[in-house]
């Protein structure tokens, strides 16, 4: 027998099941089920139940009417048109076969194909009431069909007609569980796809799989999108993200071949361990030391950091028992010695150096709590096994439930995975549903006796499963099959999962947790500042909103929409009141401006069919027409008066910490964002401006705590560079290593008295003057001095020029040297940014305002220098295309099944994210690491070093794009500045190495920021005393914040710069962690620290 393909695609067209025409519903659709040829004699029969129908299929009056693209580009009928569900079903059957090849498992006999649509009737414009009137009718059909074709597996295409058809089919065995007889087994079925069914309509049975609604996946139609602005790839803006659902689809399918669940927790009931005693605790005690891997989860009185306590620890060694520990709950067996004697235990095991494994769910949260309940700093060696960051790698478009709605009886629902309770469904364990004590309850759990059988059963559980998850993401990784790259054979994914899960997840969710315990400091009484009317919003919001109505375009608008109201243009006085009309918040009278008056062309449209005046339209004319530059202008300082200064405000009064501390919390999160990349919301901090006026009266801010520095570091061209260490392009990474090496000359070269000034006392002496006096003089010292003058002059020249990518891009490509403000340059730079994110010629033409020709030109001189980066590119596409996938260098996987759809325009997507998402997503995850390691070395400088940790500690508070954020305790700054660049570049580069194996073609650069507020940030140029320059104004500044008495500043200097000073402590430093890899600067740092001692007003002019 054919293929599913074949029989969906081959010459003998699908059968129509005529018989079935008295099953229509009144005035619904005239369509019947379609099954194949050998449908009565086939030993297997699949029936596809779709609930919805495509919408050519319902323009034909016939399921899968029209071809997949393959057929209709080699049919010769020019009616041929392109049916995504033919394309989908064609290739996802398939293909879900094959996936249990690994497994060794041999599904036996052959299927036969048909098809049935469950929705009968169009409904979803009707009122809900009318809605749900139909579904019984609906599944009377559907349950007629079942029964008259008696197929032996049904693949049940939606959330609604799973539900329905749940609650009515019977199990086909007599011993099936009570939960999954109907009605029961129907609650919470939009969380049962893929779980496996046996049931019976009289005396024939059958296999049944619910699944997502197939055609909702490729028509963005079908489904709702929760707006996240976080993700730099945003489903709202990616409109057929759902399309990668399909492997989620196809895990399904397998299932149902299977007929039972590859991956299944159904068997893990709870079996509690009640830890009330001393003995007990030590008896587990040994058990956790001696242990490979536990599960841990804890409940606690809330969710601060400070006002918190720990009710009960929960931890399980095996899925089979759950250890329940009541440390600090109001009703626990244990005295307070007691209780600080276990806290005290379990703080030396989390500072243990021997490495265990610890699996969470919401790691994040669990380490935070332990960390702050259990005073510790750091939980510097066990590795986090996070559960959703496993699942997360395992089909990394499981987190796209969490934010795309599908149609559900009637309403859209998300179902997302990142709680246990769904996580646990996933795998076919739905006990959490039916469990006396609720997730809902766990709030409450310090009002119940720890000793509770309902409570112990569910702390127990919340371990136990955990354990079973392990051990299915596991199977599971060695049963997928990918390709990590074009030259590269197929391996199994479990080569990848577990390093990356243990190594760089880790990493990242102990990340998530500083940052959410530590939050960035805020000056609240500035922030307040802010609201009140005279603060400055008010007055850019105000005088900018003048501005734009005294314009002439803007008076006509006001006239015309004075008019269309029937309302005059004069006061009663005579005076002309048009300019005072025009209200820039108010749609219509935009639309009139844009629209009517300037007569500009709609970019796009809202989802209300409206013509958008959004962030689009902005880009497209804010360069040409002032209008729309001003409304840009009034329409950020709204934006920011409301969704930054009034929403923070609220939001710290409000918390529990930081009401105390006035430090702002955001959550930050992995699991929803495909690439790997993270966000930050309630709120979002990737929103905030970051150039221009209005950043700067957000970004003021942002202080450090009293007694502490703003320090931060941005990787450089990170995307570019990541471009090199994904295609190992060894001229890539030449054109940074120019940079690289003049700017470890500079370094070198700068502990000199600092240049002098002209005789306006604002411009230092250039290359020219100080050629001129060396011809002049013959004395050696002035012409040492004169000599070393010229060198940095002469390298800080050649910085600007070779030290700029872009413009040395320039020279390699077209011969000549430009500066920074030439269009050349930013053509260069747009177009390797455009190409990174798969742009074609004619988007990229646009980009630059060039002709595509002239575009092509400098594309094809970029890949004729840059061939293997273009080579990967290439690859990636083909990879994409062949195997629906792409592989990052240390493992993540971006699947992209929306090739199954085989859309034109679908595909092209793809393939740009193909490009994109590995390049992005590894950038994202360097900085992750880079900032744990950081925290780690400091850790371990400290002790090693018999420093304090309360005292010297950095706290980590916030990564933002490719910027990380930390406040260091003024007597670590210089020693964190040193571990900084040197972990940030050189460490992480070994780090990837030792762990991964992957050697980075150049190590990634970073630029360095102190400040005492944000909105004046002084960037390090790499000079020694500049570095000296840039702290001491930053100390100056803490006076103006009032984060410093104004007596103190010296004293603060001096503590700052004391690890250098000490000639032991700053030998130290610079042998670990020397500045950009430059050994033997231990002379040039004590230089510059008495060079800027007395030439200190040079410096600081």
């Amino acid at each position: 027998m054919n293929s599913f393909y074949d029989q969906i695609n081959g010459d003998e067209p699908l059968i129509s099941c005529s018989d079935l025409q008295d099953l229509h519903v009144e005035d619904g659709y005239s369509i019947v089920p379609l099954v194949h040829s050998s449908w009565q004699t086939a030993p297997k029969r699949l029936l596809v139940l779709v609930e919805t129908v495509d919408s050519l299929d319902l323009h034909r009056g016939e399921l899968l009417s029209g071809d997949t693209n393959d057929t209709a580009k080699r049919s010769k009928d020019t009616r041929s048109e392109h049916n995504p569900m033919r394309s989908v079903l064609s290739n996802i059957l398939d293909i879900s076969r094959k996936l249990l090849k690994p497994y060794g498992i041999q599904v036996d006999g052959d299927f036969a194909f048909g098809i049935a649509n469950y929705n009968a009737k169009k409904i979803r414009n009707l009122e809900l009431a009318q809605q749900l009137q139909y579904f019984p009718e609906f599944t009377k059909r559907a349950y007629e069909i079942i029964k008259r074709l008696k197929p032996t597996h049904v693949l049940v295409c939606g959330d609604t007609a799973s539900h329905y058809l749940l609650e009515r089919l019977k199990p086909a065995d007599e011993d099936t569980p009570e939960h999954l007889c109907p009605p029961q087994v129907a609650e919470h079925s939009e969380y049962k796809r893929g779980w496996v069914f046996h049931r019976r309509i009289g005396s024939h049975k059958f296999w049944m799989v619910p699944t997502l609604d197939i055609e909702s996946l490729y028509n963005p139609a079908r489904t709702r999108v929760e707006e996240d602005e976080d993700d730099d790839e945003n489903v709202d803006s990616d409109k057929y993200a759902a399309a990668d659902l399909l492997f989620f689809v196809a895990r399904n399918i397998a299932n149902l071949f299977n007929e039972k669940m590859l991956h299944s927790i159904a068997d893990i009931l709870p079996n509690p361990y009640y830890v009330d005693t001393i003995e007990k605790f030590d008896e587990f005690y040994d058990k956790l030391l001696a242990c490979d891997l536990v599960a841990t989860d804890l409940e606690t009185k809330n969710l601060s950091n400070s006002k918190n306590a720990i009710y009960m620890a929960q931890f399980a060694f095996s899925a089979k028992r759950g250890y329940c520990i009541p440390i600090r709950h109001p009703k626990s067996p244990f005295t307070s010695e007691e209780a600080d004697y276990i806290e005290k235990k379990l703080a030396k095991f989390l500072r243990s150096k021997k490495s265990k494994i610890v699996v969470t769910l919401n790691g994040t949260f669990d380490t935070r709590i332990l960390r702050t309940r259990l005073n510790l700093k750091l939980i510097p060696y066990h590795r986090i096994y996070e559960v959703t960051a496993g699942e997360q790698l395992l089909d990394e478009n499981i987190g796209l439930f969490a934010r795309i709605q599908f149609y559900y009886a009637g309403n859209y629902i998300k179902t997302s995975y990142q709680n246990l309770r769904a996580l646990c469904c996933l795998y076919g364990n739905d006990w959490y549903w039916r469990a006396a004590f609720s997730k809902e309850e766990r709030s409450m759990v310090g009002q119940f006796p720890p000793d509770d059988p309902d409570v112990l059963n569910y702390c127990s559980m919340d371990t136990q499963v955990l354990i079973g998850v392990v051990r299915e993401q596991r199977r599971l990784a060695e049963n997928q099959i990918v390709k990590p790259n074009a030259k590269a054979k197929k391996v199994r994914y479990s080569d990848f999962f577990e390093r990356h899960l243990l190594n760089q997840m880790s990493n990242t969710v102990q990340d998530i947790s500083h940052m959410e315990e530590n939050g960035s400091p805020i000056d609240i009484e500035y922030m307040r500042s802010l609201m009140s009317k005279g603060s400055p919003l008010y007055k850019v919001i105000s005088e900018t909103t003048q501005e734009l109505r005294a314009l002439p375009t803007v008076i006509d608008a006001s006239n015309r929409i004075l008019e269309k109201a029937g309302k005059a243009t004069k006061s009663l006085f005579g005076d002309d009141i048009s300019m005072a009309i025009f209200d820039p918040s108010k749609r219509e009278h935009k639309e009139m401006l844009f629209f009517d008056v300037l007569q500009l062309p709609v970019v796009n449209l809202t989802k209300t069919k409206q013509r958008a005046i959004d962030k689009f339209f902005t880009a497209a004319y804010r360069e040409k027409h002032v209008e729309v530059s001003l409304n840009e202008t009034i329409t950020k300082a709204k934006h920011l008066l409301s969704t930054s200064v009034r929403a923070w405000v609220k939001k710290m009064e409000e918390s529990l910490d930081s009401a105390v501390d006035w430090c702002l919390r955001p959550a930050f999160g992995f699991f929803t964002i495909v690439t790997g990349r993270l966000n930050s919301f309630k709120p979002s901090l990737q929103q905030v401006p970051n150039h221009g006026k209005l950043a700067f009266y957000i970004k003021r801010a942002f202080v450090p705590p009293v007694g502490y520095l703003n320090v931060k570091y941005d990787y450089s061209a990170h995307e570019v560079k990541g471009w090199s260490f994904l295609s190992g392009d060894k001229k890539i990474a030449a054109t940074f290593q120019v940079g690289l090496d003049l700017r470890r000359e500079l370094v070198k070269a700068s502990a000199i008295p600092p240049i002098p000034k002209e005789e306006d006392g604002k411009t230092a002496w250039g290359i020219d003057k100080i050629k001129k006096k060396l011809e002049k003089t013959d004395k050696g010292s002035q012409r040492r001095r004169l000599k070393a003058w010229l060198k940095l002059l002469e390298i800080g020249a050649e910085l600007k020029k070779s030290g700029d990518v872009h413009i040395l891009n320039v020279f390699r490509f077209f011969g000549m040297w430009v500066d920074k403000k030439h269009p050349l340059r930013e053509a260069v730079k747009k177009i390797i940014f455009g190409l990174i994110y798969g742009k074609g010629i004619r988007t990229l033409a646009r980009d630059i305002d060039k002709t595509p020709e002239e575009t092509e030109e400098i594309v094809d001189k970029l890949f004729g220098e840059f061939d293997v980066g273009a080579q990967w590119l290439d690859d990636a596409r083909t990879l994409v295309e062949e195997h629906a996938h792409v592989v990052s260098p240390i493992g993540r996987v971006r699947r992209l099944w929306r090739v199954y759809t085989n859309k034109n325009g679908v595909i092209a997507a793809a393939h740009r994210r193909a490009q994109n998402s590995p390049i992005q997503g590894f950038a994202s995850e360097i900085g992750c690491s880079a900032a744990f390691l950081i925290l780690l070395t400091c850790y371990e400088f400290i002790l090693e070093n018999g420093l304090d940790l309360e005292t010297h500690m950095p706290r980590y508070c916030r990564a933002v794009h490719d910027a990380n954020y930390f406040v260091v305790p003024f007597a670590f700054v210089i020693p964190f500045i040193h571990i900084m660049q040197y972990m940030a570049t050189n460490g992480v580069t070994k780090w990837y190495e030792d762990k991964f194996g992957l050697k980075l073609a150049i190590e990634p650069e970073v630029e360095v920021e102190v400040c005492a507020s944000e909105d004046k940030a002084y960037k390090w140029n790499w000079e020694l005393p500049q570095l000296l320059t840039i702290i001491r104004k930053s100390i100056n500044d803490l006076v103006t914040v009032n984060r410093l008495d104004e007596k103190d500043i010296k004293r603060t200097y001096r503590l700052i710069t004391k690890p250098w000073r000490d000639e032991s402590y700053r030998a130290t430093l610079q042998k670990q962690f020397p500045i950009l890899n430059v050994p033997d600067l231990d002379e040039e740092i004590g230089r510059s620290l008495e060079l800027f001692d007395e030439y200190f007003d040079e410096y600081m002019s």
